[in-house]
């Protein structure tokens, strides 16, 4: 079994090591650090890794700092035109 370090984890070029339930606290704890690229790097492997979550992201207190940033923005575009396509599954 290999061990990853919490370092190798929240390194964010080391993407594909953790879960999604990880990858969702490491996006609001850099967003919180208004460290904006590694908190959307981060928030985008959260989809990736299984947790396309429109509703949450949408109101989680956690992305506050992103609201306004053009790369959230799109994003946010992007997980509601999916959310809305699953509802109708």
């Amino acid at each position: 079994v290999k061990r990853t370090s919490l370092r190798e984890i929240a390194d964010p070029t080391n993407q594909g090591s953790a879960p999604s339930s990880v990858t969702i606290l490491l996006a609001m704890t850099y967003a919180r650090l208004n460290r904006l690229g590694p908190a959307m790097t981060w928030l985008e492997e959260t989809v990736a890794t299984g947790f396309p979550c429109y509703p949450s992201f949408e109101t989680s207190h956690g992305f506050d700092p992103l609201r306004n940033e053009p790369r959230f923005i799109e994003f946010m575009k992007a997980q509601k035109q999916n959310w809305d396509r699953y509802k109708k599954l």
